[in-house]
C-alpha cells in the first residue's frame, strides 16, 4: 500500500460527499468507512482501490491510500481524484453569485463546503445515466452493480469483492440477453450495448465532447437512440463536470425548488427554467446543491 498527503482546496466538506454518495445510486460503486471513502480508480491491470480520509489535523489536507499501489501511481491518482472531488473548482465564485438567491441561500449554508462528486469518465457516467432512468434509486443502484461484476475488472478489498468500470469494449462483448437476465429492460439493453458498439467502434466520438460547447455536445447525445435531455445534461454534468447543466426535468430538482420557495403545486419545468436564468453560469452547482439538499437524484 502506498499512502501519502494531498492539498485539499478550501472550503471542501467530506461529510458532502458522504452524504452524496448515501442518498444516490452511486453508493453501487463506493465504500464508506468510518472515517474513509473509497472506490475502485483505473481499468484492467491500472485498477486499484484507493481511499481517502481527512487528515486529523489539517482541515486542508487528506490521507490517499493506495491498496496495491506504489509512488509510481501517485501523480494519476491525484489526477482522477481532483476530477472526481472537483478539487479544482472555485467555490467562492458560485457562492459570490448564487448565495443570496432566495432558493439557494438555505441549501449553500447547510451545504457550505460541498463539491460535485463527478464520475471518473464520461463512459461511465452515460453507463450509469442510462441505468438511472425512470426507475427509483435502490433499483438503479443494485442494476449498477450487477452490470459492473458482469463486465468490470474485480478487485479484492479487505476480503470483499469490488469491480472498476466497465471499458466501452467489454460491454460492446455483451449480449441484449445477459442483461434482461439482470433484470435489464430489453430496450435499457439495447440502449447501453449499442452506445458501448457505437464507441468502440468509432461512430461515436466520446472524447470528442470536451472540446464542444455544451449545445453541440448535448445535440451530439441526444442524436443517440435512448439519450434524451435529461441523461445528455447529467452526462456532461457529471462526467464532463460542465458547470452550467440544467436538468429541468428532474423530479427531485423541482421538488426541492418547490420545498425551498414553500409551494403547494410543484413547480413546472419551464418555471424552473426562467428562474434559473439567474443562477448561470453555475447552474450545474446549483442543481447539485439542491439535489443534496432535497435528499435524492
Amino acid at each position: 500500500m502506498h499512502v501519502y498527503t494531498l492539498s485539499i482546496p478550501q472550503p471542501t466538506s467530506m461529510q458532502a460527499f458522504r452524504t452524496r454518495i448515501a442518498q444516490s445510486s452511486q453508493s453501487a460503486f463506493w465504500r464508506l468507512q468510518d472515517n474513509a471513502i473509497g472506490r475502485i480508480i483505473g481499468r484492467g491491470d491500472e485498477a486499484r482501490y484507493v481511499e481517502v480520509t481527512q487528515a486529523a489535523n489539517d482541515p486542508a489536507c487528506w490521507q490517499v491510500a493506495v491498496y496495491a499501489g506504489n509512488p509510481a501511481a501517485e501523480p494519476a491518482v491525484t489526477a482522477v481524484l481532483r476530477r472526481i472531488f472537483s478539487l479544482d473548482a472555485d467555490l467562492s465564485a458560485f457562492y459570490d453569485h448564487c448565495g443570496q438567491h432566495p432558493v439557494l441561500a438555505g441549501a449553500i449554508s447547510r451545504w457550505w463546503g460541498a463539491r460535485l462528486l463527478r464520475d471518473a469518465d464520461p463512459f461511465a457516467c452515460a453507463l450509469s445515466t442510462i441505468i438511472s432512468q425512470q426507475i427509483n434509486l435502490k433499483f438503479a443502484s443494485e442494476l449498477k452493480r450487477r452490470l459492473w461484476a458482469l463486465a468490470g475488472t474485480p478487485v479484492l478489498v479487505d476480503g470483499g469483492t469490488y469491480y472498476a468500470d466497465p471499458p466501452p469494449e467489454a460491454i460492446a462483448r455483451l449480449d441484449y440477453e445477459e442483461l434482461q437476465e439482470l433484470q435489464f429492460t430489453r430496450r435499457k439493453a439495447e440502449y447501453i450495448i449499442d452506445f458501448a458498439r457505437a464507441v468502440v467502434a468509432g461512430g461515436f466520438d466520446l472524447a470528442a465532447l470536451a472540446n464542444l460547447d455544451d449545445e453541440t455536445a448535448m445535440a451530439q447525445l441526444c442524436s443517440l437512440r435512448g439519450f434524451g435531455p435529461w441523461t445528455a445534461e447529467c452526462i456532461l454534468l457529471f462526467g464532463l463536470g460542465r458547470p452550467d447543466l440544467l436538468p429541468a426535468k428532474d423530479v427531485g430538482l423541482r421538488r426541492a425548488v418547490t420545498a425551498s420557495l414553500g409551494l403547494e403545486e410543484r413547480i413546472s419545468e419551464p418555471e424552473l427554467r426562467d428562474m434559473a436564468e439567474a443562477w448561470r453560469p453555475w447552474r450545474s452547482w446549483a442543481t447539485y446543491y439542491l439535489w443534496l439538499d432535497g435528499g435524492a437524484m
